[in-house]
């Protein structure tokens, strides 16, 4: 019996085991690429759009059908003279001896060709117009692609931040309770008043409750990052390592450049060259169509057909008047095609802003974190030194409570800013519609 139990609580243990992971960063990119299911929507409807392109390009081709058919037919005539009921045939067999049937049997096979010589260039104006969709569900795919690269970093960097939270939260409650100590300490020595050790006394208890909450952000980034990548089923997602931060361009940079290189830009021009395709297709209607169809028919008695016939037809089809139903589709296209052409612009001058204020955003961000880490440092090292003052009686607790304060809001400032950077440069990354996801 233990013999057979043994794999199942081996598999337990496994299961257990592999259910908390440690990631680093291009790990988890690795797995977001491969499981995330808005990414996954969006490269299939751009690829499913490319196959519109092989079924404007089938216009090109003749077409071809074949068709076969069998007929059966049957006629009765009256043989017994006047007034006599005529005889029926049913299914080939007489049922009526007062009259004389025929049973006909015809066998049909026939092949059918098809093909387009000329209508104005409509086929090769809608296959153009495939590639201008096709073009434009890849960008929105691209843009996909960045949009969640953003998620990423975003997902990572909170979680980094939460767990480093945690971190701190516990320090800070061991520090609270250490100070908490040598307040009492001090108070029952006579060398404090009662309100510096409930002061103290609070400052614990909102350590505490400082800590619950971290532990809570924690385990929201958590579930926000097995989300992304689509990994519910692990029970514990941490993270470690840095986040690579994509380079910042000089102050001379040609942002318009770089705006029209952007998935936004391209999209809103694939888009204006499909509508101008439109107005090809729409003007084709008022150039005459040429056609050729070609017909082979075997017909007979027997299977397969003996007696073969066959035809061929040259249609030229010219529109004259249709109630100016074409004249009206032409002008809606045009003007279709000028909206188009005024989001295009609209697009390009939204970007230029966007793109100037996130590269700012970033270097800001780059400069503030440099700044807390020496605050942090500045602080931490004041805090020390404010502390054996107090303990030995050369500081006021109203001093002393100003720096350890102080110290705490610095830590905690860093690592928001620690954080905030990285949102800042992948802000930067998202708005040129680049990022970490090939």
């Amino acid at each position: 019996m233990k013999k057979y139990l043994l794999p199942t609580i081996a598999t337990i243990v496994v299961t257990t085991q592999t259910s908390a992971v440690t990631l680093r960063f291009d790990e988890y990119v690795s797995m977001v690429s491969n499981g995330n299911p808005t990414l996954e929507a969006a490269k299939k409807d751009w690829l499913g759009t490319e196959q519109n392109e092989r079924v404007a390009l089938a216009a090109f081709f003749p077409k071809i059908s074949a068709s076969t058919s069998y007929t059966r037919s049957g006629s009765s005539v009256n043989s017994g003279g006047g007034g006599g009921a005529g005889g029926i045939v049913q299914n080939g067999v007489l049922l009526n001896s007062g009259s004389s049937g025929q049973i006909n049997n015809s066998y049909l096979g026939s092949l059918i060709l098809t093909q387009n010589l000329f209508s104005g260039l409509k086929d090769k104006s809608k296959y153009d117009q495939a590639e201008w969709r096709t073009k434009s569900f890849f960008w929105t795919y691209t843009t996909a692609k960045a949009t969640l690269s953003y998620s990423v970093k975003e997902a990572f960097a909170n979680l980094l931040f939460s767990q480093e939270s945690v971190d701190l939260a516990k320090q800070i409650l061991d520090r609270r309770e250490s100070n908490y100590s040598l307040v009492t300490v001090r108070f029952q020595n006579g060398r404090e008043n009662k309100g510096s050790v409930l002061l103290s006394e609070a400052y614990m208890e909102q350590a505490k409750l400082d800590l619950i909450k971290a532990q809570d952000s924690l385990k929201v980034a958590q579930t926000k990052l097995k989300s992304l990548m689509n990994k519910d089923y692990l029970d514990e997602v941490t993270v470690e390592g840095e986040v690579p931060l994509m380079p910042l361009l000089g102050d001379s940079a040609d942002f318009e450049k770089l705006a029209i290189e952007t998935p936004a830009y391209n999209k809103a021009h694939a888009l204006e060259m499909a509508a101008s395709e439109d107005i090809d297709i729409a003007r084709a209607n008022f150039s005459p169509s040429l056609d050729i169809q070609g017909n082979l028919t075997r017909q007979g008695t027997s299977y397969f057909p003996p007696n073969e016939r066959w035809n061929m037809a040259l249609t030229l089809t010219i529109p004259i008047f249709d109630g100016m139903k074409d004249m009206a589709g032409v002008k809606a296209t045009v003007l279709a095609k000028y909206s188009l052409e005024a989001q295009k612009r609209s697009t390009l001058l939204n970007l230029l802003p966007s793109l100037r204020d996130a590269q700012n955003q970033a270097k800001q961000g780059d400069i503030k974190f440099k700044v807390d880490q020496k605050f942090q440092q500045a602080a931490s090292t004041r805090a020390e030194i404010a502390r054996a003052k107090y303990n030995n009686g050369l500081l006021t607790f109203e001093d002393w409570d100003i720096i350890e304060q102080d110290l705490i809001a610095r830590q905690t400032n860093f690592l928001t800013t620690k954080r905030d950077r990285i949102i800042k440069y992948a802000t930067w990354e998202n708005q040129l519609g680049k990022g970490s996801i090939q």
